[in-house]
């Protein structure tokens, strides 16, 4: 939802900040994903993949942040 909320952005600034608060939310479910697999909340096999596309995610969230950021305006 965060993601499609970037769409929205008026400015290079503002879709930079929008991407950032994507980018926290990915890195924040990866986190809670880890937690659950912890306390054997969730099947291992599936935490794993769910962690490791959050993880791939935010890294591409991060990658096109820095290309935004790195444009001249």
């Amino acid at each position: 939802a965060n993601y499609r909320a970037t769409r929205l952005a008026q400015s290079r600034a503002a879709f930079v900040a929008k991407l950032s608060i994507v980018i926290e939310e990915a890195d924040e479910s990866e986190f809670w994903i880890e937690l659950a697999l912890t306390f054997n909340l969730l099947d291992e096999i599936m935490a794993r993949s769910v962690i490791t596309e959050a993880h791939e995610l935010a890294s591409i969230f991060i990658s096109s942040r820095k290309t935004m950021q790195s444009k001249k305006p």
